[in-house]
């Protein structure tokens, strides 16, 4: 009885160790940890639509800005929005 236990007890362990560190390689991408780093801006300006690329254009200095995730304001063709985007480059 007590080798069962012991044996239950070691294959835990190893089931434990192994399921951690598949989570810390697969946590985040270095993409993600690019966009995580860099700070965040409050952006107001008009969101236009050409065909399937989406961009952010500012009230402030007329900058146009490439939005990485174009389905999130297709929807807002032509809209002024307030942005908060972690802004790269």
């Amino acid at each position: 009885m007590k080798k069962v236990m012991v044996c239950l007890l070691a294959l835990t362990f190893v089931m434990g160790v192994t399921a951690f560190a598949q989570q810390d390689t697969m946590s985040q991408s270095p993409s993600d940890k690019t966009a995580a780093a860099a700070p965040l801006k409050t952006l107001k300006g008009t969101v236009k639509v050409e065909g399937d690329k989406v961009t952010f254009v500012s009230d402030k200095d007329q900058k146009s800005w490439d939005v990485m995730n174009p389905e999130e304001l297709k929807a807002h063709d032509g809209h002024r929005t307030t942005q908060r985007p972690r802004v790269r480059g």
